[in-house]
């Protein structure tokens, strides 16, 4: 079971895209596809930026920006699982977009300190990194 203190995540969506640590150029590309699958009727659109985090965007035009834990990386085969794997545990029973993205970069963060991705990730593993992950003060 998670930490108490993970189960109290509340969402902080932003109605605009996040000013994110990546390139410019980069950013209105990404900005632009996320628009186009929104304005397809994906409900929700997550996306991935690597050791920079994960970015998510729904159909209330409402956008999340969740930094990961920098470290250098052992071996990132099986990050995106892991991230994918853990932003569902976390949103799957609140509906908090916030917290799956927290839960997915800490699994993408454990995940990068393990050789290989066959190795499965432990509850205590992935909880170290938590709080670290959702350092800004809403843990």
């Amino acid at each position: 079971m998670p930490p108490a203190s993970s189960r109290s995540l509340l969402s902080s969506p932003s109605r605009a895209p996040p000013r994110l640590p990546y390139a410019s150029a980069g950013r209105s590309e990404l900005d632009e596809a996320v628009r186009r699958l929104l304005d397809r009727g994906v409900p929700l659109v997550v996306v991935t930026l690597g050791a920079e985090g994960a970015i998510a965007a729904n159909q209330r035009q409402e956008w999340w920006f969740q930094p990961t834990v920098p470290q250098s990386p052992v071996d990132t085969t099986g990050c995106g699982d892991a991230f994918a794997a853990g932003f569902l545990f976390g949103w799957c029973g609140s509906r908090d977009v916030r917290r799956g993205l927290v839960y997915g970069c800490a699994c993408g963060s454990a995940a990068v300190g393990t050789m290989g991705g066959a190795t499965p990730l432990d509850s205590a593993t992935v909880d170290q990194f938590l709080p670290k992950v959702a350092a800004d003060g809403a843990w």
